[in-house]
């Protein structure tokens, strides 16, 4: 296999922008794409009904390094709707060229568990939480003067009882004073804002793959083991009687410390509870579904927000921990995104077969 990425930066620089931008509301639509032969626009209704006349034809520019990029301008009325890109490139997984359906990686909003794109401004007012315009970082005199928490979005508050809206625990919103008090955790770093501390930084909270944004599909620990077992068929039909009317949490602490049965029950939720620390991103640009009230749309921009502005209002600045070097997946996978739209590009590629390298524990 030949490795192009060098080449292909070499012939087709560029830096402008990419993603959704707006001109007078109407939405523009650019991807970088070199080596594709064609790039089409799939635009759906908030119901995911594709429009009339979808898919629509993008153009590349003329030759040269503007060639690279594939554009279309839609009607002001696209906003709210969704989208996805089509591409026939040739990916070496494939062995072949073929068409293969994305979503934008330069995407600002989703739907649920990311199957599609959603056409926003993130200047749209309605995507403002009041003063967000006005927000003004708390003062920093200099960067050896930072001082930095860490922290998980989900963890922060997942299990703190006096964040009194349960809706708001493990959320965005778990970080922002609610109507009937201020939780322990904000007190917490308030307090240490003022011992110095300058900094929160969230792991992962763009868009990650392995939670699931519906709530309805994920089982976690103080759920009833009975939705365990209705969600994942291997669990043996003896354990579900043994804890009918148990939580999961309450199965896991009844067994002795030295039992293997706690891993087993592990084992069984690994892909169904909401614990993830978000090292497998999927689109680095949109704040992560599951610590939002709702997945789909633009609930999760407008609380990302809140929570910025909440830290902020305490002193502290937030900063994410971006994980540019990990992705979910490569090639012709489902959770692929940046490796269907420049096969071969973005991608760590080993130098003797250029397979893609996985020394990260992922692609």
């Amino acid at each position: 296999r030949v490795q192009t990425a060098y080449a292909l930066d070499d012939l087709y620089p560029y830096d402008g922008p990419l993603g959704i931008s707006f001109d007078a509301g109407a939405p523009t639509f650019r991807l970088w794409a070199p080596t594709a032969q064609i790039v089409r626009l799939h635009v759906f209704d908030p119901s995911k009904v594709e429009l009339a006349g979808s898919p629509f034809a993008m153009t590349a520019g003329a030759l040269g390094p503007a060639r690279s990029v594939w554009s279309y301008t839609g009607p002001a009325a696209w906003a709210g709707n969704y989208y996805q890109y089509e591409l026939f490139v040739y990916p070496p997984a494939a062995g072949q060229t073929l068409f293969q359906r994305t979503t934008d990686p330069w995407a600002t909003s989703l739907s649920t568990n990311s199957q599609y794109a959603q056409i926003v401004d993130l200047a749209d007012p309605a995507l403002k939480p009041a003063g967000w315009d006005e927000l003004v970082k708390p003062p920093l005199d200099a960067f050896e003067d930072v001082v930095v928490y860490e922290a998980h979005v989900r963890d922060f508050s997942a299990w703190d009882a006096t964040v009194t809206s349960g809706a708001a625990r493990g959320k965005y919103l778990g970080f922002e004073p609610d109507a009937a008090s201020t939780s322990d955790g904000i007190r917490h770093l308030a307090a240490l804002a003022a011992a110095g501390l300058t900094h929160v930084h969230l792991l992962p909270a763009f868009d990650f793959a392995t939670v699931d944004e519906d709530p309805a599909n994920r089982v976690d620990v103080g759920d009833l083991f009975a939705s365990l077992c209705l969600k994942n068929l291997a669990v043996p039909t003896a354990t579900c009687a043994q804890f009918a009317g148990q939580t999961i949490g309450q199965a896991i602490a009844s067994f002795a410390g030295d039992s293997d049965q706690q891993q087993q029950i592990a084992a069984w939720m690994k892909d169904l509870d909401s614990f993830n620390w978000g090292y497998d991103p999927l689109h680095f640009g949109v704040p992560e579904g599951s610590y939002a009230s709702s997945a789909e749309g633009t609930a999760r921009i407008v609380e990302f927000r809140r929570m910025v502005m909440a830290l902020a209002r305490i002193g502290l600045r937030t900063v994410m921990d971006v994980v540019y070097n990990h992705t979910n997946a490569a090639g012709i996978a489902d959770r692929s995104i940046l490796d269907k739209i420049v096969p071969g590009y973005y991608h760590r590629l080993d130098p003797d077969t250029g397979a893609v390298l996985t020394s990260t524990c992922c692609p």
